[in-house]
């Protein structure tokens, strides 16, 4: 709630502005517009699962930096649900349907305001109550039950299962019982994790490395900067600190993952882009992950220095 505002504004600047600067650059590295389109969506995306991990294994994932970070990954996670929607209805029809856009908002505005309000009031009690009859492995099922069940919910009314996801996490962090279910959940946790990476690792088609890496790396290299610059300067549009915004920036700058592979892959699913855009994005979100802890590490020695000549 108290970083809402901040987060829907600086994080739909730094999702557009990325978007349209990576089409113009997609389009003069000889892409074709369809093509240019969604791989230029696909990347304007910050990767929630890459994100949360390495501020996780940082120790600051509570930190008033972190916590904006977060909002801006759910406003690009909304934003990711409407931009698939409308490049389907491009691709297939030629126009974007505004009457869908709508829908997704006032579903995705619903979803989230029912919630923090009847939500938290709620599912926290329950979980207490389940906790209190201290059999661990009932907590764990009814926290993975609401996790999957919300997850579910949100994939029914059309928005994506990581925005459910998160929102029945938000519930479970409400309860008292909440630094249990995190200990319990956690060995499932890392195990998801590393399903995901390996999805991500069976796109990349290391024989036809060569034909894209090229691309690839002018397109890491124009995401990066675009997505660290407008991530900064949305920050400091909204009047927050030159120091946060930056460790805001420095976070959100690389790693691409589960939505430029979801977008790609409806892209290709309905015939509207190259095949070739599947190993692309593969090859991106490898490399942009392995960036990612670099820049953060960056931001960490960079930003404790900016502080102290605030000081002064």
């Amino acid at each position: 709630k108290s970083i809402g505002r901040v987060a829907v504004g600086a994080g739909t600047l730094g999702l557009f502005s990325t978007l349209s600067v990576l089409f113009y650059a997609a389009s003069a590295l000889g892409l074709q517009f369809m093509d240019a389109l969604f791989i230029a969506a696909a990347l304007s995306i910050s990767s929630t699962a890459i994100i949360v991990k390495i501020l996780e294994d940082a120790g600051r994932i509570k930190k008033e930096s972190s916590i904006l970070v977060l909002g801006i990954l759910i406003v690009e996670d909304i934003i990711a649900v409407i931009l698939i929607s409308s490049l389907q209805s491009i691709a297939l029809v030629g126009t974007v349907s505004i009457e869908s856009i709508v829908v997704v908002v006032l579903v995705a505005t619903g979803l989230i305001v029912g919630t923090f309000t009847v939500g938290t009031r709620v599912i926290p009690p329950l979980i207490d109550r389940v906790a209190a009859a201290e059999h661990r492995e009932i907590l764990l099922l009814s926290v993975l039950g609401l996790c999957f069940g919300y997850a579910l919910f949100a994939n029914l009314v059309g928005l994506s299962v990581a925005i459910g996801a998160f929102l029945a996490g938000v519930l479970v962090a409400e309860s008292k019982s909440a630094e249990v279910a995190k200990l319990l959940a956690s060995p499932i946790k890392d195990m998801f994790v590393a399903i995901f990476f390996i999805s991500v690792g069976a796109l990349m088609d290391v024989s036809q490395l060569e034909n894209y890496i090229f691309i690839a790396l002018a397109l890491i290299a124009v995401s990066i900067g675009m997505k660290f610059g407008s991530n900064f300067i949305g920050n400091t549009i909204f009047r927050q600190k030159r120091t946060k915004a930056l460790r805001s920036a420095f976070t959100l700058a690389a790693p691409r993952g589960e939505f430029s592979i979801v977008i790609i892959k409806a892209g290709v699913d309905i015939g509207a882009v190259s095949s070739f855009l599947f190993p692309l994005v593969g090859i991106i979100s490898i490399i942009t992950a392995f960036i990612s802890p670099f820049l953060v590490k960056a931001g960490d020695k960079i930003i404790p220095a900016l502080e102290d000549k605030e000081d002064v």
